[in-house]
């Protein structure tokens, strides 16, 4: 039997958040350790669990105290998706990272990336 892949899934709708578990989850192969709708519960979970898979929202607003690894902590800024799979690179380098996005067409994802 194939091992199980452990996944962090980060959304800030609790919808898509269920969805992504959902699919994740739905054939066996993946094993969702983590869902969470900030940067901060994110950067706990990747530290946590250094899953296979991290699934980041692009637009991704955290309001509260966001991750700025130069500092070696928390700023105080916004944090988005794009920022957050960056850490996630460095503190999980073997992480498969899929940014996915809800913004209407390529061209507006990539403009905005």
């Amino acid at each position: 039997m194939p091992e199980v892949m452990t996944v962090v899934c980060v959304d800030d709708d609790p919808y898509v958040l269920e969805l992504l578990h959902e699919v994740a989850t739905d054939e066996g192969d993946f094993a969702v350790v983590a869902a969470v709708s900030d940067a901060g519960a994110a950067l706990d979970a990747l530290r946590e669990h250094r899953p296979d898979v991290f699934i980041v929202d692009h637009g991704l607003v955290d309001e509260g105290p966001s991750l700025d690894l130069r500092e070696g902590g928390r700023g105080h800024r916004s944090q988005y998706g794009l920022e957050l799979l960056e850490i996630a690179r460095q503190l999980v380098p073997t992480a498969t990272i899929v940014l996915f996005t809800g913004w209407p067409g390529l061209n507006t994802a990539a403009q905005r990336a």
